[in-house]
């Protein structure tokens, strides 16, 4: 009898469901990859022909990459459900309002059973494909419509979830420990000597914190995407080499992260101007804990170990980890821009142009539907201390 039948042996490592699950869902994407049409319709969306009836923009980089992968999960989605994958064909196969309802039905699933924009988008992506690539019939288009309708939340502006966890920075000290944060790592670095993979992925999360507080309220696609060089540049003054672009942490001046409309969500060039502070632990950080993240260097300021950038979701939940450890506050990626919007407008009720701006939005609706009503705890607070000056006021002429 051998070791591993006596039970000796190196035991068979058991998967666990949602592992079982996952690979699936894996084995689903690969089979149920509507292939040739997709990428024809990915490429379509990409190039611009001059000669088209209706002008249109290309699609940014970021939001291709977003449409393909959702129509990645809307097939595997629907193969989950039950259909064959070997069917799914096509776009066509999977915007026929029958399989779209099936795909959207194990995404509602997914999500707990709310109605979210998450689920809205794997709609819209379904709309579009149907409309402008499939050629679709109206009769189908208004029942994919419907669908779209059913799922899609009411839009007020900020989520009920994000304003909640806003309350946690009505507290002033939870304030000062988030903007203070950054600093105190960077200050605790030792002097001098290699630093140590932790205190360099710690620094890491810091700076990325810094870039969103202080510096630049990015979403986190083009936090994870800057490039040294290319979005983050500083400009030299005249009698130094003019006004060219160098890499960050190898000169003096002023610091910039610029992203070209391209990048950015709503196709806005977006400059922001760093403050000293932060290109001091920018210059630390890329003398002195890039070269030990990933060996060989890296363009990427964030990069993962082997020199690419780090996706949007792994930086994510490494900034909400560590915000949590370090400070105790539930704080994600894009509350960071929520959070800027709260501070400023604490300070200056009613501007939200200057919100707008600094936000990138291209409507002043967007922001003020978000954010209006984000001063009224500041304007109550004016409010009662304007009461206690009229009350001791009043005492005072008593006397």
């Amino acid at each position: 009898m051998s070791p591993a039948q006596k039970g000796h042996g190196p035991k068979r490592k058991r998967t666990a469901p949602q592992s079982l699950a996952r690979q699936r869902q894996k084995c689903a994407i690969r089979v149920a990859k509507p292939e040739r049409q997709s990428y024809a319709y990915l490429h379509h969306l990409a190039e611009v022909d001059p000669f088209e009836e209706t002008p249109r923009k290309a699609m940014a980089p970021t939001t291709l990459r977003d449409v393909k992968l959702r129509i990645y999960q809307l097939a595997s989605a629907l193969a989950q459900s039950g259909r064959d994958p070997k069917t799914i064909l096509g776009l066509s196969d999977l915007v026929a309002p029958e399989a779209a309802k099936a795909a959207l039905r194990v995404q509602h699933q997914r999500n707990g059973g709310r109605k979210t924009g998450q689920l809205a988008n794997y709609a819209r992506t379904l709309i579009n494909a149907a409309r402008h690539w499939v050629k679709a019939s109206e009769e189908d288009l208004d029942t994919l419509r419907a669908l779209a309708r059913s799922i899609t939340p009411k839009t007020g502006g900020m989520t009920d979830k994000n304003r909640a966890r806003l309350r946690q920075f009505d507290n002033q000290s939870a304030v000062h420990r988030l903007i203070g944060l950054p600093g105190l790592v960077f200050d605790n670095l030792p002097p001098e000597g290699r630093l140590s993979p932790a205190q360099a992925l710690r620094a890491q999360s810091a700076l990325a914190v810094a870039i969103l507080i202080l510096g630049a309220p990015l979403r986190i696609k083009n936090l994870a995407s800057l490039q040294l060089g290319v979005h983050v540049v500083e400009t030299r003054p005249i009698g130094l080499g003019g006004n060219a672009a160098v890499v960050a942490g190898k000169g003096t001046t002023t610091r910039h992260i610029v992203l070209p409309a391209v990048e950015v969500k709503n196709t806005k060039d977006l400059e922001f101007t760093l403050p000293s502070g932060l290109c001091k632990y920018l210059d630390v950080y890329v003398s002195r804990c890039l070269p030990i993240l990933v060996r060989g260097g890296s363009a990427y300021l964030f990069p993962n170990t082997t020199g690419g950038s780090k996706t949007p979701g792994s930086l994510s939940v490494q900034l909400k980890t560590f915000l949590k450890r370090e400070t105790g506050l539930i704080f994600n990626s894009h509350l960071s821009r929520h959070l800027a919007a709260k501070l400023f407008l604490g300070r200056n009720a009613g501007d939200y142009a200057t919100v707008q701006m600094l936000l990138g939005h291209k409507d002043l609706q967007t922001t003020m539907r978000a954010y209006v009503g984000l001063e009224q705890g500041d304007a109550i607070k004016r409010y009662d201390q304007m009461m206690d000056d009229l009350l001791e006021g009043g005492q005072d002429d008593d006397e």
